[in-house]
């Protein structure tokens, strides 16, 4: 069902220079240029049952970037999607083939509006680019370099703007998971949500005496990582720690516990029914691997009970050192659970990731 509904005319051979007029559904930065998706195309040469339903093409950034749900007409050099560059590599005309993408190209020319306002009936999932634009745009303005690119890469989830050196040393140092919205982000602003609500609250006698807190902290929680789910753009990663983090909050309200198997099991299921897809992708194989194995170890080892001595004090000098302890331990897991999916699809395995995320992550968190 999946890989018919999404099914659409690609291109056979290379078009151009042609034009090319569509409405921009995206709009991403990539170093000083622009890469934006277009749908709704007409290209002269083909008829309408021959034209993709989308195709992305790289504009200079001295021409500016256009703002989605404009309709624009640019000349370009459309070519079909990439075969991989050995067997077994990764797979462009795959990935392009589920996006809808039917060829992919760069602008030799100007670009230029058709139309200067922004389509009314532009789709939600397009507003949201629109809305992930937005803010990349003004992060970017704000924060200088490449900390407006990490900001960027952490908040919306547009990687392509962090510097292509920065990205390879995120990655030999095994720190690339930080770049990719996954668990971690998730969890930090799920956590500071829950936790700021939580205290915030019960600040307010009146009602901290008369509703359970914890129940309004949860539901709000849930919404701003909802909020972060669909700002970030929603990757595999995301949508199963979205699940998780939504299962614990929903035991939250009925009083229970829920962290095991079966919830990663729930979300695994989710995901799948709506993009079966997915299960070959490097996202989704690495994301679950490595919460498979946490979730197996910790189910075990029970930390948190030893924040208290006997009496029920807090020691926090003991909680220090079960951070870092944890912090190392997580890390040898994770490295360990996901190592040959890393091998498989990217060609190489972080050397020295434990002291890496041992200094980093808590930094970052």
């Amino acid at each position: 069902i999946r890989t018919h509904s999404v099914a659409a005319p690609i291109l056979s051979e290379e078009l151009g220079p042609t034009n090319v007029s569509g409405t921009v559904i995206q709009v991403e930065p990539i170093g000083t240029a622009s890469r934006i998706t277009l749908d709704r195309l007409a290209l002269p040469t083909l008829e309408p049952n021959e034209t993709p339903e989308r195709v992305r093409i790289r504009i200079p950034g001295s021409h500016g970037a256009p703002k989605v749900g404009q309709r624009l007409l640019v000349r370009a050099i459309v070519r079909p999607p990439g075969r991989p560059v050995a067997p077994g590599a990764f797979d462009f005309q795959r990935y392009s083939f589920f996006k809808q993408l039917g060829g992919v190209g760069f602008s030799v020319g100007q670009w230029r509006l058709i139309d200067t306002k922004v389509a009314s009936e532009v789709e939600w999932a397009d507003q949201i680019n629109g809305l992930r634009a937005r803010v990349g745009e003004r992060l970017a303005k704000q924060l200088p370099n490449e900390s407006g690119a990490i900001a960027r890469a952490l908040v919306t989830g547009e990687r392509n703007a962090v510097p292509e050196s920065l990205q390879e040393a995120y990655r030999r140092a095994g720190l690339a998971h930080m770049l990719a919205i996954s668990g971690l982000h998730m969890s930090l602003i799920a956590g500071l949500a829950f936790i700021a609500l939580r205290f915030g609250v019960a600040l307010i006698v009146p009602v901290a005496e008369r509703y359970n807190t914890k129940k309004f902290a949860a539901l709000a929680a849930l919404g701003a990582a909802l909020f972060y789910l669909v700002l970030s753009g929603a990757n595999i990663p995301a949508q199963r720690a979205f699940i998780m983090i939504g299962v614990v909050f929903f035991a939250v309200l009925l009083a229970r516990t829920a962290l095991s198997l079966r919830t990663l099991a729930w979300a695994a299921m989710v995901v799948l029914l709506l993009k079966p897809d997915a299960l070959v992708g490097a996202s989704f194989q690495l994301s679950f691997a490595a919460v498979i194995a946490l979730i197996t170890v910790y189910e075990r080892v029970q930390l948190r009970s030893r924040l208290w001595d006997r009496y029920g004090n807090f020691q926090p000098f003991r909680a220090l050192l079960l951070y870092g302890f944890a912090v190392l331990v997580t890390d040898l897991i994770a490295t360990s659970a996901t190592a040959p999916f890393t091998a498989f699809h990217f060609h190489q395995v972080p050397s020295y990731s434990l002291l890496a995320n041992l200094l980093a992550v808590p930094i970052m968190g």
